[in-house]
């Protein structure tokens, strides 16, 4: 969702608390509170958790006035955004990653979105297009989130979140048995809705994210991503049957964010299905021309699948950026396929006994 801020008296804008979890990712805090300290938003205050880096943070050191709380070992991100939360004066809470810069009235913004949606429990934020001077994995990384938010989800994305104190306080805040960058945000979303809140994004509110993808680390990045996200959702449907007395489930669906993913994940089956077949058939000697039209219309309904992300692609980037991006998608459908497939082992592997370990 998109809104438009209305003015509001600089009187009644709430008291904003920025929490930004870090370890050892020395030169991006630098920049994100560097950004930070020219917002001309008065009330405010940057509280830094020092998750255990190899060097310490200090105050003195940091762009900025900010308050940093450190470990001395890592607790994972949950911990300490919610170690942050705990020492926050404001009213509302904006997590913020410590890879992103913030654009310079987005605190403004936020504050102006906080009075005019009341109802509202949290108010995300995306990624800005990032400049041609990165690798196309990195770009095609931002908008390919962009591109899912457009339908967003309800959720909480962390890398720019701001969230109702109250709100935050009533659900818990972040499941801190999880050591993952990837789940806790999608936990804390299902508890909100659980709880009868809305959240939302604005396009408005942006901010650039300074990692760098390569090829394969982007892939690394996808496959890990739905292995966990899938392991936790199946893992409570699985829970779900398995309890005496069964309650409605807002999350029993997986968390798919784009409409394009359960599509992309039948033809990859079925391709995978098809080559299995064929293997064994030729292991038999008797290959013949089994289905040889099926790999090009699977190869044609994952195009048209994709169609709209790649047009989404052209009108952000131009041609010849979405056509260098044409492998990076087809690989990151395979590794995503192979994330599902994953989480849902890791899945039945809790249901029979084993504790889940998200790494």
């Amino acid at each position: 969702m998109s809104a438009t801020s209305r003015p509001a008296a600089t009187a009644e804008l709430p008291f904003i608390s920025v929490v930004i979890p870090v370890k050892d990712r020395y030169d991006e805090v630098r920049q994100c509170l560097s950004a930070l300290s020219v917002s001309a938003y008065e009330k405010k205050e940057v509280i830094v958790v020092d998750d255990g880096s190899k060097i310490p943070l200090c105050e003195t050191d940091l762009p900025g006035k900010c308050t940093v709380i450190r470990f001395d070992r890592s607790r994972g991100p949950s911990v300490a955004r919610n170690t942050g939360a705990r020492a926050a004066a404001g009213t509302i809470i904006l997590f913020l990653d410590s890879d992103c810069i913030l654009e310079q009235d987005i605190l403004e913004k936020i504050g102006s979105l906080s009075l005019r949606y009341p109802s509202v429990a949290a108010f995300n934020g995306i990624y800005v297009t990032p400049p041609a001077t990165e690798s196309i994995s990195s770009r095609f990384a931002a908008l390919e989130m962009n591109y899912c938010f457009l339908n967003p989800p309800s959720t909480v994305f962390t890398a720019l979140s701001a969230i109702r104190r109250e709100v935050f306080i009533e659900s818990g805040g972040f499941d801190e048995s999880l050591t993952s960058p990837f789940a806790d945000d999608v936990l804390l979303g299902w508890k909100l809705e659980e709880l009868g809140y809305t959240t939302m994004f604005d396009f408005d509110l942006r901010t650039l994210h300074l990692k760098q993808y390569s090829f394969f680390s982007y892939l690394a990045n996808s496959f890990e991503h739905h292995a966990v996200i899938t392991a936790l959702c199946m893992t409570e449907v699985l829970s779900f049957f398995s309890r005496s007395e069964k309650r409605p489930d807002n999350h029993f669906l997986l968390p798919i964010v784009s409409d394009r993913r359960p599509i992309n994940l039948g033809i990859f089956t079925a391709l995978i299905i098809w080559i299995g077949t064929w293997i064994i058939n030729s292991f038999f000697g008797r290959p013949g021309r089994f289905l040889r039209f099926v790999p090009g219309l699977l190869m044609t309904a994952l195009i048209f699948n994709n169609a709209r992300l790649f047009l989404y692609l052209v009108r952000k980037t131009g041609w010849q950026t979405a056509l260098l991006s044409g492998p990076l998608m087809l690989a990151d459908i395979a590794a995503s396929s192979a994330g599902f497939f994953t989480g849902l082992l890791r899945a039945l592997s809790v249901d029979n006994g084993n504790e889940l370990s998200i790494k």
